[in-house]
């Protein structure tokens, strides 16, 4: 089956792989998302977000790895797994912006992990 060329998806509008394609991106997006913030939901409460903002990022990380080895496409006309790369980095960078050092300070000076 031959590569479908990103121009004709604008020329002619969406094709059906197309938003299968779509579908699948946007379900791995939802579900790196929905895992990482299961995941940093278990952490002490002044660590959540800085332990989501890590998780995402390693999403990131791992998706660009993924796209990588699977040799997708940079620029498609479909989502790709660097686009999915890209949502989760700047959604962890976003999250950072909230994360409240002082907050988490505290969380791990509670813990023991360092010292007060």
């Amino acid at each position: 089956m031959e590569t479908p060329s990103p121009h004709d998806s604008l020329r002619n509008g969406p094709r059906p792989e197309f938003d299968a394609q779509n579908r699948h991106s946007l379900l791995r997006l939802a579900m790196a998302l929905a895992l990482s913030l299961l995941m940093a939901s278990t952490a002490p409460p002044g660590l959540v977000l800085a332990t989501f903002n890590g998780l995402l990022f390693l999403c990131a990380l791992t998706g660009v790895v993924v796209a990588v080895v699977a040799k997708d496409r940079l620029f498609a006309g479909h989502f790709t797994r660097w686009d999915e790369a890209a949502a989760l980095a700047v959604i962890s960078q976003m999250v950072g912006w909230f994360i409240d050092p002082d907050g988490v300070r505290t969380a791990l000076e509670a813990a023991g992990a360092v010292a007060p």
